[in-house]
């Protein structure tokens, strides 16, 4: 495709704005001119500049479009530099971390870099829901389940419904749909940390080490653990004896 369209590729467009910059063609006005056009025909501009720039605000199910929006010029490219930072900046904490769970810190770093995107849609939602089922052991731990489930239910009627009120009837104001981007992003946090809290007491009783009976997602009531999850024997038995001796 390339090879059809020559003016597409970066590295001809490169050498003829060096070759502009020395004088070695046209005046300077034509040379702003096809500098101008030569920058924007490159396919890697066209793709890459409008995410990492923000130069369009409009609005979208994520955080960035009314922040940046609100923002004054001068501030900006360091916000950008901290919200592009974000999808990146935990990758490493979280691999050394959760070093034997390869598969949870891949879903982990896709969650928060779909949840980072500057124009962030639905669609980029299911990708981390696809594979949040083959978190079996997390998933069994968890207790808030209909909590979630409800909640993200009910933000995704209410936000349609925000959408409809602003843009269509013009009955409400951009306030009224940024909060429902504002705690969707919240849902997401709580989800992540929930997850991240509940894989890492997976790896405390894995390794044999001590719980805090009083957290009730890893324990029953009656202090065995949940169906399905791989367990030291003896630390299980002294979970049990521990919990019968406060009792």
């Amino acid at each position: 495709m390339l090879q059809q369209h020559p003016q597409a590729q970066c590295l001809p467009a490169a050498s003829h704005w060096v070759q502009r910059q020395v004088g070695l063609t046209h005046s300077q006005q034509q040379q702003q001119q096809q500098r101008h056009l030569q920058l924007h025909s490159c396919w890697a501009v066209r793709v890459y500049k409008l995410p990492l720039l923000l130069e369009d605000y409009t609005p979208n199910i994520g955080l960035w479009w009314y922040f940046f929006t609100e923002m004054f010029a001068a501030y900006r490219p360091f916000f950008l530099f901290v919200f592009h930072s974000f999808a990146v900046i935990l990758a490493v904490p979280v691999a050394i971390r959760f070093s034997r769970r390869p598969l949870f810190v891949a879903w982990v770093q896709l969650f928060i870099s779909c949840m980072f995107k500057p124009y962030e849609s639905v669609a980029d939602m299911v990708p981390w829901m696809a594979l949040l089922p083959l978190l079996q052991q997390q998933l069994q731990c968890v207790k808030a389940g209909l909590f979630f489930v409800n909640s993200f239910v009910l933000l995704l009627v209410l936000g349609p419904a925000m959408w409809h009120q602003w843009i269509n009837v013009d009955a409400a104001n951009s306030n009224f749909f940024y909060s429902i981007t504002l705690l969707l992003g919240v849902w997401c946090t709580v989800l992540l940390t929930h997850l991240v809290r509940l894989t890492a007491l997976l790896d405390r009783r894995l390794a044999g080490k001590r719980l805090e009976l009083e957290v009730d997602d890893l324990d029953d009531d009656d202090g065995s653990l949940p169906p399905g999850t791989a367990v030291d024997g003896s630390a299980a038995a002294a979970a049990v004896a521990e919990k019968d001796k406060d009792a």
